[in-house]
């Protein structure tokens, strides 16, 4: 029977964590720089691409690979904003080059880009549900007053109204037809808006002194922007029942929401004066996390602002790459849970025979040959040591993670002593292996 004599504890903090995300940079086209602003739940990816020239096309991003131009607008002055479930972008595009004139647009596989028309001026696209809705915004008549609408296929755009104020923005809708935004009060002020069909406009309201802006919402009504004063600017969600939730977490000065799924994850952007913004994300279990610490930094990214995630967690945005002067489009992807443990292929003491037992303390050496499925360095430590029979004080002395002193010692009467040395391994997720060495003090050294 082995007694145990030594043990020491894995650490939880472990020297190597690998990253959440892989980074796929989603192209630039033949542009000078890229943005990624919506994906769907197929991983579909929307945004556009600026050219040399400093013009801009909607681009999207299909079947993982990088940005490709939307068909019927490679030559148009354009971007997308949002796609839905099927693929179908909202955004905008130029509808006459003699007055400049921008217009919401839905474009479809099978129908091609449609002019959604405007309330007088231009007009922008800002989000698509799965029944083809965009939502979105519109001057109205003057530059000085604009209107939230929702453009429903074969309807004319339909005017959101206000807040008693002047002007209204549109910038996300769900499925069932709810649509985020922010108005003008009769007082001034702006406040984040939620609109149901049949219902109207719900004031969410707004801390005193601050305004609140609408921009992302999901399948059940919350509501994500930015709420802002003269001296901050803060991420917020709102939720029925709790009302405005001030996400900003961080010591950054500023940090404003732009997208939510449904499972209440929120992405935007964070930032302080004199430091480039950095992208993060928010959950009610990790708080605010810059995606930046996310990932790995030999990746060459510098990740500025997360626009949009979806329901399996992939995130988009803009970046730079490498230093690279223009923002770039990324992609992240998750990792898969590693669940798997460290593989152990050998394990060896050295020496593995300690002689003659002449009561010495002996430096034993432990080498293992250890692989990782994705962690490339997994940690080993010894765990424990044992004898194979009573040991005097002292005998056993952890003096490292794979180094033990051993006293070269048996029982006069004993076959030998069997020193048994445990290992564990352990990965970045916390996947442990255990493998185990033995080192001998014989008897003699006939019976070796």
């Amino acid at each position: 029977m082995l007694v145990g004599l030594g043990i020491i504890c894995l650490g939880a903090t472990l020297s190597a964590q690998s990253s959440r995300y892989v980074v796929q940079d989603l192209g630039q086209i033949d542009g000078s720089s890229s943005i990624a602003v919506a994906i769907n739940d197929s991983g579909v990816v929307a945004g556009y691409v600026e050219t040399p020239l400093r013009d801009t096309r909607a681009a999207r991003a299909v079947d993982g690979r990088t940005f490709e131009y939307v068909p019927g607008l490679e030559a148009v002055t354009s971007s997308a904003s949002d796609v839905n479930v099927f693929g179908d972008l909202a955004g905008i595009a130029l509808v006459s080059t003699s007055s400049w004139t921008l217009h919401a647009i839905r474009c479809t596989d099978a129908g091609g880009v449609e002019d959604l028309g405007s309330f007088g001026g231009n007009s922008f696209g800002v989000g698509i549900n799965r029944s083809g809705q965009v939502a979105g915004w519109s001057f109205a008549g003057s530059v000085f007053s604009t209107r939230a609408f929702v453009a429903t296929p074969g309807q004319w755009l339909l005017d959101l109204g206000t807040l008693g104020g002047a002007s209204s923005f549109a910038s996300g809708i769900n499925d069932a037809g709810q649509v985020a935004g922010h108005s003008e009060t009769m007082g001034g002020r702006w406040h984040a808006f939620r609109y149901t069909p049949g219902l109207g406009l719900l004031d969410l309201g707004t801390p005193t002194d601050a305004d609140s802006y609408g921009f992302g919402i999901n399948a059940s009504s919350q509501v994500v922007g930015r709420l802002s004063t003269s001296f901050s600017t803060h991420a917020f969600r709102y939720t029925e029942g709790v009302g405005i939730q001030d996400l900003h977490t961080v010591s950054a000065s500023k940090s404003e929401a732009s997208d939510i799924n449904d499972l209440g994850a929120v992405v935007g952007y964070m930032s302080t004066p004199g430091a480039p913004a950095h992208a993060f994300l928010y959950t009610d279990a990790d708080g605010m996390l810059d995606l930046n610490t996310a990932i790995d930094p030999a990746a060459g990214w510098v990740l500025n602002t997360a626009w949009g995630i979806n329901n399996a967690g992939e995130i988009v945005g803009q970046g730079t790459y490498r230093n690279q002067a223009g923002p770039r489009a990324f992609k992240l992807i998750p990792r898969p849970a590693d669940t798997r443990p460290p593989d152990i292929a050998s394990a060896a003491a050295d020496p593995s025979l300690l002689w003659p037992p002449n009561l010495q303390m002996i430096a034993v050496s432990v080498s293992v040959d250890v692989s990782d499925d994705m962690d490339p360095a997994p940690v080993c430590r010894i765990s424990d040591v044992a004898s194979s029979e009573p040991t005097a004080p002292g005998a056993i002395d952890i003096s490292g993670a794979l180094t033990v002193l051993l006293m070269a010692d048996r029982n006069s009467s004993s076959d030998g002593r069997a020193y048994r040395i445990e290992i564990s391994c352990a990965d970045a997720s916390g996947n442990t292996s255990q493998a185990g060495v033995n080192v001998l003090v014989p008897h003699d050294l006939s019976q070796n």
